[in-house]
């Protein structure tokens, strides 16, 4: 492998994880004892808004129902999830988030704010413009591909 693919595969495979297990550190560092993919589901459920229903929810994480279903069970055991039946549908089920999950939510943002400026100050990034589109051109990709097992 050559040494371009050798740190493209480091970027896109030891960093996404070395990130997320950072995320997690970071929260519980905190007092949060949420896995990531809890966090992320709460964060799915704030961005839906009006859109919140199971099935919604499950397509934005792009998980199984039954997957989606297991975590709604844990967040709502540990009291930052509610479900709501639709009083017009029974069948229609929306989830809304505790004041607590929205608590949980203000630190994940931090953490990111944290990390962003970090690449910006501890690694002077600056405004390099080919970084920032060769981010921009990854990440249209990735949503490309993503889209294509949809």
């Amino acid at each position: 492998m050559s040494k371009t693919r050798e740190l493209v595969h480091h970027i896109l495979v030891d960093v996404f994880n070395d990130v997320l297990d950072l995320q997690e550190k970071y929260l519980r560092n905190q007092g949060i004892n949420l896995g990531i993919s809890e966090v992320h589901t709460l964060e799915a459920i704030d961005k839906a808004k009006e859109n919140n229903r199971m099935t919604d929810i499950a397509n934005e994480l792009n998980i199984t129902l039954s997957t989606l279903s297991i975590n709604i069970k844990r967040l709502i055991n540990k009291g930052y999830v509610k479900k709501e039946t639709n009083q017009h549908d029974r069948r229609v089920v929306h989830l809304t988030l505790t004041e607590s999950a929205y608590q949980i939510l203000e630190i994940h943002k931090e953490f990111h704010e944290e990390l962003v400026s970090s690449f910006f100050d501890d690694l002077d990034i600056g405004e390099d413009q080919l970084l920032l589109d060769s981010l921009e051109k990854i990440d249209a990709y990735l949503t490309k591909m993503i889209e294509n097992f949809k």
